[in-house]
């Protein structure tokens, strides 16, 4: 397995625990943040730069959909937060807080962080357990 696909791997993962952790904590009241949030249209572009930023970022370095699980779903992950990143820049407002609110974020709030955690802590564990390939002096 690649350096880089642990890298993004411990990168994603931790980030995404850490987040999960937050929301299933919080519960509501990162609801209630997340609505305030897409009201917020500055930051909502903010953001969105951002995220199409880090999606293209690992995409550039890591866009491999063989060799594995973990270098599948670092792929993945980069490509979703791309196109998210696009759909916050691109989608007029109304329609971005009509998504929202169709996913119903509030009241399966416990379910997302779940997966979320699932998929951080996988990520995580199978990062920090692989075995990185040995280094070759040049």
């Amino acid at each position: 397995m690649s350096a880089r696909t642990i890298f993004l791997a411990k990168l994603l993962g931790l980030v995404l625990a850490a987040v999960s952790l937050s929301v299933l904590i919080q519960g509501q009241r990162m609801a209630g943040l997340l609505d305030r949030f897409m009201h917020d249209q500055p930051l909502v572009l903010v953001s969105s730069i951002f995220t199409v930023a880090c999606g293209v970022a690992i995409l550039l370095v890591h866009n491999h959909f063989s060799g594995g699980a973990l270098p599948v779903i670092v792929t993945l992950l980069g490509w979703l937060l791309t196109i998210k990143g696009l759909l916050l820049l691109l989608l007029p407002s109304d329609v971005q807080i009509n998504l929202i609110s169709a996913e119903q974020f509030g009241r399966f709030i416990y379910l997302y962080g779940a997966i979320d955690l699932a998929i951080g802590a996988y990520l995580t564990v199978a990062a920090f357990s692989a075995h990185r390939p040995a280094r070759t002096r040049e």
